[in-house]
């Protein structure tokens, strides 16, 4: 097992490949993970949807993501190529072993669990055989903590008030049917099908984005209203001045950073913590976002997480303890979003 520090770690026998190298367990330290929902797609369009979503959502720069059926849906666990390639090739050379997430055998009867690790304590929710809620944590979790991530998951209603027993857990089989960051080439996208990108449009942090879209074609829309206006000079229309500066404000904000690509990219990565959005305050490169204050112990990370999307810079965490939040103040970077470009390759 490759640790968080780089270390390798002889965790179980067996699983040795052709060559004569072991299988590489990544430390779930190193990883994140997200349940996605498929709708009402099946079979391969379901694929094509989970591998473009594990692309486009992917909370680090570069990359690495496995893809799995899991519980309805498909668990997406994804790991930073840039921190686990060097450590490979200095422990193997270029003949890399495969690699895989940290799993764990499912509790019986699914539902809630706190695992004991190597090196700190994961949540999970299960349902139907499948992982739909993980976070990891390095202390053991609070009631505060243990509601933060309850919240936030699917279909969780009936999760107890406290965090169970955290208990030891047994090691699900190395997996084989998985995809690798390499394998999610800009190539291998753009042969996606395209009900599997309009899919991914819904999925994606569909509010916000569909707010975008929205916007969109209603300026094209008044554009043309007030093209026409102009020509035809008819009687004045109640409401024409409204539209008009609409139009003005639309335009304005489109020479902005793109607030609402940064605000999906930062509500996923804050998914992955079991972190909801209590408030956002934003304007021009700036934006700040409101916590809960139960995020104070991974706020750090949730930083550093942030600022290695590629759209976030000078990202600073103020806690305040006298209304119990945290204000994390960053500026954009004015990056496009990774979504948007996957589906829009030619710019």
């Amino acid at each position: 097992m490759l640790t968080q520090d780089g270390r390798f770690e002889t965790v179980e026998a067996g699983g040795a490949l052709a060559l004569g190298q072991p299988d590489v367990w990544l430390a779930r330290t190193m990883c994140a993970h997200q349940f996605f929902d498929p709708g009402a797609a099946r079979g391969a369009a379901a694929w094509a949807a989970a591998r473009l979503y594990a692309r486009t959502a992917a909370p680090f720069v570069s990359a690495g993501a496995m893809v799995e059926r899991s519980g309805g849906g498909f668990s997406i666990w994804w790991w930073d190529r840039d921190r686990v390639e060097p450590a490979l090739v200095a422990r193997f050379g270029d003949q890399a072993p495969a690699t895989a997430p940290e799993l764990f055998q499912p509790p019986a009867g699914g539902g809630w669990r706190v695992l004991r690790l190597d090196h700190g304590f994961e949540a999970q929710f299960w349902r139907d055989g499948g992982l739909i809620g993980s976070l990891w944590r390095r202390t053991p979790f609070d009631q505060a903590d243990w509601q933060a991530f309850t919240r936030v998951q699917p279909g969780g209603g009936d999760a107890p008030t406290d965090p169970p027993a955290a208990v030891a857990g047994f090691r699900a089989p190395f997996p084989r049917r998985s995809i690798s960051g390499s394998a999610l080439s800009p190539d291998r996208l753009l042969r996606a099908a395209p009900a599997a990108a309009a899919l991914l449009l819904l999925t994606a942090a569909a509010f916000w984005l569909g707010q975008g879209f929205k916007l969109r074609l209603e300026a094209h829309e008044l554009a043309r209203v007030a093209a026409a206006e102009r020509l035809s000079k008819p009687p004045a229309v109640p409401g024409a001045d409204t539209a008009v500066q609409r139009l003005a404000a639309f335009s304005t904000l489109s020479s902005r950073p793109n607030l609402v690509a940064a605000l999906s990219v930062a509500t996923r990565i804050l998914r992955l913590y079991g972190v909801g959005i209590e408030a956002v305050d934003a304007q021009d490169d700036r934006m700040d976002l409101t916590l809960p204050y139960s995020a104070l112990n991974g706020v750090d990370r949730i930083a550093r997480d942030m600022e290695a999307s590629g759209l976030f810079t000078d990202v600073r965490p103020i806690t305040n303890a006298s209304d119990r939040t945290i204000r994390l103040r960053m500026r954009l970077t004015g990056r496009p979003d990774p979504a948007q470009a996957a589906l829009n390759p030619d710019g």
